[in-house]
């Protein structure tokens, strides 16, 4: 894709972007099956597939406005327990945070990327389907707090990828026009796809490699996103 002008700010999704999520979520559901057997579940690596499961289903309603950032987070413990008061289904939550907490770390393609940009003068920002206090205590765990000048967190806005929305109050934090800034994450539509449609340059990070998307810009790794951009 020919380019006049190279972008000005390049903001990334957090989750399975920047933080390997999927395997901290995994050690932390191990974790809280050991603390609080859930009726039912004998297997660990069955439990951790369920867990799974209840986790994208329930952040799904909560992005589509069916319930709060709390709520979701009720209604996996009481899919799995039956009927809790909202403190004993947060005490629990809270028992896989601590697990899952424990396990948050970076990819080993991040470093390296956001050295190379910086490098270049760009400016760096995030953009989650999270809330800030959550998704700012995963950026300082990480070391990476310092490396952002933006967090827009849909928490915050009441609005969630892949609401247009979201990316052009981003790109208005970095004072930015939409087509100026980039924007890198792991779901194609959510993420690439929608960036592109909202105004920005959506860029797919398949990580997994499993699906050809020849409409959307796709790197395998953060390794790749300097030489694109």
């Amino acid at each position: 894709m020919a380019r006049t002008q190279g972008p000005e700010a390049v903001l990334f999704d957090l989750d399975e972007t920047l933080m390997d999520h999927l395997s901290a979520e995994y050690a932390g559901a191990l974790v809280f099956f050991q603390r609080h057997p859930a009726p039912g579940w004998t297997d660990p690596e069955a439990f951790a597939r369920e867990w799974h499961r209840l986790a994208e289903e329930w952040f799904l309603r909560y992005q589509a406005g069916e319930t709060d950032f709390w709520g979701q987070r009720r209604s996996r413990m009481r899919a799995l327990f039956g009927p809790l008061s909202d403190a004993e289904a947060d005490r629990r939550f809270g028992d896989y945070i601590d697990g899952y907490e424990r396990h948050w770390k970076a990819f080993d393609d991040v470093g390296p990327c956001l050295d190379d940009l910086q490098s270049r003068n760009l400016r760096l920002g995030i953009i989650t389907n999270g809330s800030r206090d959550v998704q700012s205590r995963k950026l300082a765990a990480l070391g990476l707090e310092r490396r952002f000048e933006v967090l827009c967190c849909s928490a915050d806005l009441g609005v969630s990828k892949p609401d247009p929305r979201i990316f052009a109050a981003a790109a208005a934090e970095f004072g930015l026009s939409l087509a100026s800034c980039v924007f890198v994450g792991d779901r194609r539509d959510v993420d690439a796809a929608a960036a592109t449609a909202a105004g920005m340059r959506g860029i797919w990070l398949n990580r997994k490699d499993d699906l050809r998307a020849p409409e959307v810009e796709t790197v395998l790794s953060l390794e790749e996103l300097g030489g694109l951009i």
